[in-house]
């Protein structure tokens, strides 16, 4: 029995509704998933709901953006308390900040005589929390490019000419944020961060997980942050980072598993006053 702890829906920029991403994952007889939108628990209830006409265990989440002085990383909360209006309204900062990121982006695709309008964006993202592949859509209806990968590739990846980053809290403020939710902290995709410097004193701020596999890691990278987790004693875990079949993010859902065991271990990180809270998976 395995499960996938990193995937995206329709409530951030994810292409699969929260419900059919549990229907999708009890197919693939995975015993547990992850609902990690961007900045959002707007998915959560959905798949909880969901989940009870399945095998499949939901895993509260979301990924939170940081900020390490212009270089943006990523934090994966497992089991937050996410119905606390505090959260909320921290999360609402979050995806405020993320408009005046997609502001941005949209200036420098005009330099580039590309002229998508924010509005444009914002209707396609809908209820959702606004990323790039909604302005990658916007693009595509304008006829610039000819799919989201192509988008990504050329334009808005994460070292291309026109992505920009998120300014938002740093890592030791989100850290805290997620024990404060009673929570618990990975750090998602470092092979993508090059920060592995900070994750020392990340520890010491209350990190206990780091995701080992990812679509995005090398065969070396893997074996690295194996070593890195055992050397720190951190659980390590994995996760597909679903958002879109065909968009170059990610990987298919359940490509990155763990066994139920480390999700086991991940559980034995909580502060007490949640475990009982978790006790179901």
């Amino acid at each position: 029995m395995s499960a996938d702890l990193h995937l995206h829906t329709t409530a951030s920029d994810g292409s699969i509704k929260p419900a059919d991403i549990v229907e999708i994952a009890n197919q693939l007889d995975l015993k547990a998933i992850a609902i990690t939108d961007h900045d959002t628990v707007a998915g959560i209830e959905v798949a909880l709901k969901k989940s009870q006409d399945t095998a499949v265990n939901v895993i509260p989440g979301v990924e939170l953006s940081c900020d390490t002085g212009g270089r943006d990383i990523h934090l994966l909360a497992y089991w937050p308390d996410y119905t606390a209006s505090w959260f909320i309204k921290e999360l609402s900062y979050l995806q405020k900040k993320r408009l005046e990121r997609v502001k941005v982006m949209l200036l420098k695709l005009k330099e580039k005589n590309m002229d998508v309008v924010f509005e444009e964006v914002i209707s396609i993202a809908g209820d959702a929390t606004v990323g790039r592949s909604h302005i990658a859509r916007a693009m595509m209806q304008k006829g610039y490019i000819d799919s989201v990968e192509e988008a990504f590739d050329k334009y808005l990846g994460r070292d291309e000419s026109c992505y920009a980053e998120k300014p938002s809290r740093n890592p030791q403020e989100v850290l805290a944020m997620i024990r404060k939710a009673h929570g618990v902290a990975v750090f998602a995709h470092p092979g993508l961060a090059d920060i592995d410097d900070m994750i020392p004193e990340m520890i010491n701020d209350g990190l206990e997980g780091i995701e080992v596999s990812h679509p995005d890691h090398s065969v070396e990278q893997i074996k690295y942050y194996e070593e890195m987790a055992s050397h720190y004693g951190l659980v390590p875990t994995a996760g597909s980072d679903f958002h879109a079949k065909g968009s170059g993010r990610g990987a298919m859902i359940g490509t990155c598993r763990v066994s139920m065991e480390t999700v086991e271990e991940l559980k034995s990180r909580l502060p007490e006053e949640n475990k009982l809270k978790a006790s179901s998976i």
